[in-house]
């Protein structure tokens, strides 16, 4: 996706920025993507050569200079042509789409991979990440890492990072499509039409009770980039809306116009609840048979987060 690409040039950027001297651009992912090591190389010794390797050279003997051609790896969900990845990183490094549905499709194919780009269907593991002989960087193609055993790349030096911003309006939308489709009726008027006999007379008590939106709470678990844009969408469909983020900033309810309140209480007056975590120890399980039981027995509950929350 365009914005892996981006976030993997800014982190490169970024992770070499102090001994560089500022070096930038686009080519400046040739750095991180590099062989050289920063704790045998001399300040000076080590600009001077990550300056070469941005622009796709190293030095070899005599003063000659050879191209660099890198290996990034896409572990799954894309398939060729990636023509963003490719023109992004032209001259750089060569793109592998490996399009696995496992993550036992991995075994043996990421050992000589300078840059590994992961999405949904894969998990870099501890054994996957120990057998990585020259990877620098992981990019995960969304906002949640916990496919990565992130532990075990901070102990071999590898960084990870996500793309914030991925999929903020979409999933935001996609939880707002569900809210109605529950609150609305649509899924109990498509099912009993479907298993009508036939379709007339028509009887709107058939999908009944509506509920009136201008009437109804929303109540948003996690108030990050998603979840303030579903109390956005929310707030102009007329809806109260309140939100429960232990660490979300003190003020930023009356920015997005919300009501914050404790997990207890949004359970308790929600008519609709919408979950927007990461999973972490904190989140797992964090809607179980005592949290259901504190929701109206007229309430839904959406969940666009991981399923393990």
């Amino acid at each position: 996706m365009p914005s892996s690409v981006a976030l993997l040039t800014r982190l490169s950027t970024f992770l070499i920025g102090d001994i560089s001297h500022g070096l930038a651009g686009p080519t400046a992912v040739a750095i991180v993507l590099s062989s050289v090591s920063a704790r045998r190389t001399k300040r000076g010794r080590l600009a001077r050569n990550l300056t070469r390797i941005t622009q796709g050279w190293t030095s070899g003997r005599a003063g000659h200079y050879t191209q660099i051609m890198h290996r990034v790896v896409i572990t799954d969900c894309l398939e060729p042509p990636v023509d963003i990845e490719e023109s992004t990183l032209s001259g750089i490094a060569r793109i592998d789409c490996l399009m696995a549905k496992s993550t036992g499709e991995l075994g043996g194919q990421l050992i000589d991979a300078d840059g590994i780009i992961l999405y949904h269907e894969v998990t870099l593991t501890n054994d996957i990440l120990r057998e990585l002989k020259q990877c620098k960087i992981i990019v995960r193609g969304g906002v949640g890492y916990d496919n990565v055993d992130v532990k075990a790349a901070g102990e071999l030096g590898i960084p990870v990072c996500n793309v914030p911003d991925y999929g903020v309006d979409e999933v935001a939308d996609h939880a707002i499509g569900m809210m109605l489709a529950c609150l609305r009726g649509f899924v109990i008027a498509e099912r009993r039409l479907r298993a009508a006999s036939e379709l007339k007379p028509w009887d709107r008590h058939a999908v009944g009770p509506v509920r009136r939106l201008a009437d109804s709470t929303l109540g948003i678990i996690g108030c990050g980039r998603i979840g303030s844009a579903t109390a956005l969408r929310a707030k102009a469909l007329k809806m109260r809306v309140l939100v429960y983020d232990p660490y979300l900033r003190p003020g930023m309810e009356k920015v997005l116009g919300v009501e914050r309140v404790g997990l207890e209480t949004l359970l308790a007056e929600a008519d609709a609840v919408s979950l927007h975590t990461p999973l972490t120890e904190e989140t797992l399980q964090l809607i179980n048979g005592d949290t259901l039981a504190q929701m109206k027995p007229t309430a839904c509950l959406i969940n666009t987060a991981r399923g393990a929350v």
